[in-house]
């Protein structure tokens, strides 16, 4: 069966750059050669991407890694629940049904794997501390609290986030063959629904999943989550960019929309980074 693939540009810009796709073994082995989690098995299908970013206008570049799990190798990462700490377990077992359960105890093993790599195994994977901020976002808080990640998940793939920059928030959504029938438009400002108007068919389909991912990217870099008013937040998608409705000041993120296939199903990305 074929692994999640993501295209390596949507050609929408040159300050994003796709730098290359991480062998299985550097995913999964330390610079000593020992392996980072004996037990665990990443097959090809769980994928870590590099990725980087530039705003030319303010000298600000960020890496970012990209790790996609699809459901299917959910029980392989499962099998190191060793690695979370206590206050993980206890938090896991709060939640009552057991799919979500499972899937945020995946998330939080895979979340430790990244962070682990993206330090360079400066940080073992059991040495990561979190907390989750007043609107539910996860947080590193020890020992690299300038690490930062985010989670999201859709169907039969989540993914991780993971960045060395002042905050960083990802998406993933489905994109149905079968459309969403009636689109939820209250997220949308006026300007947006104009736009969707002018589209028909799939076009409109995948143009209304690029303005919600990015505006929930957006909510989670900034850790606000679906507190933030969607209406009044606009999105340009030539070129990317947000602005708020009321006129007031943005801290323009770095963005990227992009398209992932697997297993003939697809899926819709965004990713927001804030220097």
């Amino acid at each position: 069966m074929s692994s999640p693939k993501v295209p390596p540009n949507s050609g929408d810009g040159s300050d994003y750059f796709f730098l290359r796709e991480k062998s299985a073994e550097e995913r999964l082995f330390s610079g000593d050669g020992e392996t980072l989690l004996p037990r665990l098995s990443l097959h090809d299908e769980v994928r870590c991407v590099e990725y980087l970013f530039k705003d030319r206008s303010k000298g600000f570049e960020a890496k970012a890694d990209l790790w996609l799990l699809p459901k299917a190798q959910m029980q392989s990462v499962l099998s190191t629940r060793e690695i979370l700490s206590e206050e993980d377990i206890r938090f896991g077992e709060t939640i009552s049904h057991e799919p979500t359960r499972h899937r945020y105890t995946a998330m939080r093993i895979l979340s430790r794997i990244a962070l682990s790599h993206f330090s360079e195994q400066q940080v073992p994977v059991e040495g990561w501390a979190f907390r989750l901020n007043s609107f539910g976002k996860p947080e590193v808080i020890s020992p690299h609290s300038d690490i930062c990640f985010n989670i999201s998940h859709s169907e039969d793939v989540s993914v991780v986030a993971i960045s060395e920059c002042q905050s960083i928030g990802v998406d993933i959504e489905f994109l149905s063959s079968a459309g969403l029938g009636e689109l939820p438009l209250h997220v949308l400002s006026d300007a947006e629904k104009e736009r969707l108007n002018s589209l028909g068919g799939r076009d409109k389909y995948e143009a209304f999943l690029d303005y919600w991912t990015l505006k929930e990217a957006y909510a989670k870099a900034e850790g606000k989550g679906f507190s933030l008013d969607f209406e009044k937040l606009e999105v340009s998608l030539q070129p990317l960019s947000l602005s708020f409705l009321s006129g007031e000041a943005i801290n323009q993120p770095l963005l990227k929309t992009m398209t992932l296939s697997h297993h003939a199903q697809y899926y819709k990305i965004a990713l927001c980074l804030q220097d």
